[in-house]
């Protein structure tokens, strides 16, 4: 999770200075997906605001683009919020071993080719949404496990 300093340097890059995502990136120095995906959940968050406050009566649909633009530090919070709806993933050993099976099935090391492989054909099972770099990790993993 980015801190949320930067969550609000990306909002006002974006949105007041209307930078685009890659010039986002490079300023910050973070990935433009990072960006893109924090920029998503802000939009949404910008159209529940924008609903909240016209029904509240905060400014009128005329004056709403502008209110928020002098008014944005007011609303923040609600903007930049994000929860994760990603799961945690543990490597425990059941995982670690089906990866390991399915390495020496497919007689390779590569996490690129066993993340690829799962991700085309096992959708139904409990290693279908680990991240490359966990795959990489439960190899490197029972690479140690084997020297010893």
């Amino acid at each position: 999770m980015i801190e949320k300093e930067i969550l609000k340097e990306i909002f006002k890059l974006k949105f007041i200075d209307h930078l685009s995502i890659r010039n986002i990136s490079r300023t910050l120095n973070i990935h433009r997906d990072s960006a893109k995906k924090y920029i998503e959940v802000m939009k949404k968050n910008l159209e529940s605001l924008k609903s909240s406050l016209l029904e509240e009566g905060h400014c009128s649909s005329n004056n709403l683009d502008k209110f928020l633009q002098t008014n944005w530090e007011l609303y923040i919070d609600k903007i930049i919020s994000f929860t994760s709806t990603r799961r945690k993933r543990v490597l425990n050993d059941d995982v670690i071993n089906a990866i390991t099976l399915i390495a020496q099935e497919l007689n390779t090391t590569s996490a690129t080719v066993i993340f690829d492989f799962i991700n085309e054909n096992l959708e139904d099972t409990i290693l279908y949404e680990l991240s490359y770099s966990s795959i990489w990790r439960a190899l490197k993993m029972q690479g140690k496990n084997e020297k010893q």
